[in-house]
């Protein structure tokens, strides 16, 4: 995080969407004037991300999901839309209240800045990461194509205002009557091979693509009887609505293994150990070896924010504190120079150490009695 004096929004961010001819509408078309914003988000998505992460459908994700849903966040709430659906205006107002602009500054790898003017105080709270997830889960484009066919074509509806107003059925992907609508647009957005918002899309979608998403779809659906997929470890496999049970599976294809998430079973408290000699003479240089240790092995140098130490004499009196020195994964050293003994009294003293990990927040304490002499 840093501060600026001033947050310019580029002239080149999309600030608002052209139903009508499908385009998004630039803070250089929109705006006479410079527009500004309250803070700017930075998105940078992992280089291998398109390479490794899929649908569950088989689909690679790619950057046609992340502009989908731009898209969507505008198109739907504006009456020239062939999906308006009044009932999301107010959501849309709300939304542009405090929006000031989405740049997407590259697509491999995909990075993505958004303007905005709802800081938040917690600074992560302000990111917007613009990933495909709507207000019903994650959604790739291709299912959600076949979903704005649907309710494009007056069958079926997003929201339950809409469904009441149209008398139809409010979109179930998992579910229902909704699912013989859906292979049936399935079956003719194969055909045509569709691309929704193509003066948009059109640029991210090939028609190749396009057919290539919907086939996997449809074989998705034939295997598991529904059009709901995401990106995430588990899939839905099966649906009994009668029965209230639904069956999640691992999805062998996620890229995370299944142990990426062990460290966080147990807190990472580091066990400390101080050692050195068991005399000090005064005025002479003194060396401490502390070894920090983790879960029966050496703390990683670069998970430990500091080791710090406090230094006591006989008479219980600070006489010196300062830093280790890091010397490999779990071992630190501490050296007190002669000017520093120098400053001890003969007796019984102590050297405390604090360590602070970079992954939990409490701090770890060790210490070391020795004797100082002449």
């Amino acid at each position: 995080m840093s501060f600026e004096s001033e947050i310019v929004v580029p002239d080149d961010a999309w600030v608002d969407w052209d139903a009508e001819n499908q385009v998004f509408i630039t803070a250089g078309e929109k705006y006479t004037e410079t527009e500004t914003a309250v803070y700017k988000s930075t998105v940078y998505y992992p280089a291998d991300m398109f390479d490794t992460i899929t649908w569950h459908d088989g689909s690679p994700l790619s950057v046609a999901d992340f502009v989908m849903n731009m898209i969507v966040t505008f198109d739907l709430a504006k009456p020239e839309s062939p999906y308006y659906d009044e009932a999301l205006v107010p959501d849309l107002d709300q939304f542009l209240s405090s929006f000031k602009g989405v740049r997407i500054i590259s697509t491999d790898p995909l990075i993505i800045e958004h303007y905005g003017d709802n800081a938040q105080l917690d600074v992560e709270n302000s990111v917007n990461t613009w990933w495909p997830s709507y207000s019903f889960g994650d959604a790739a484009w291709h299912n959600m194509a076949v979903m704005l066919r649907a309710d494009g074509n007056g069958l079926l509806a997003f929201t339950p205002d809409k469904a009441e107003a149209n008398e139809v059925e409010r979109i179930n992907m998992i579910a229902g009557p909704t699912l013989d609508i859906l292979a049936g647009e399935l079956v003719s957005a194969t055909e045509e091979a569709f691309i929704p918002y193509a003066a948009t899309l059109g640029e991210y979608i090939s028609d190749g693509d396009a057919t290539g998403r919907y086939d996997n779809l449809s074989e998705f659906a034939r295997r598991y009887g529904h059009y709901y997929i995401g990106t995430n470890v588990y899939y839905l496999k099966g649906v009994f609505p009668v029965e209230g049970q639904a069956i999640l599976q691992r999805y062998e294809a996620h890229p995370d293994a299944a142990n990426r998430w062990d460290r966080f079973a147990a807190p990472a408290i580091a066990e400390v150990e101080v050692d050195g000699d068991g005399r000090v003479t005064i005025g002479e240089e003194a060396t401490f070896d502390v070894f920090v240790d983790v879960f029966g092995g050496p703390y990683a140098v670069d998970d430990i924010d500091s080791v710090t130490y406090l230094l006591f004499d006989a008479t219980g009196a600070q006489v010196g504190q300062g830093s280790a020195e890091a010397v490999e994964d779990g071992v630190w050293s501490v050296t007190l120079d002669g000017e520093t003994t120098g400053n001890m009294v003969e007796g019984s003293s102590r050297i405390e150490i604090v360590v602070v990990s970079k992954l939990v927040a409490l701090p770890s304490l060790g210490s070391f009695q020795f004797v100082t002499a002449p």
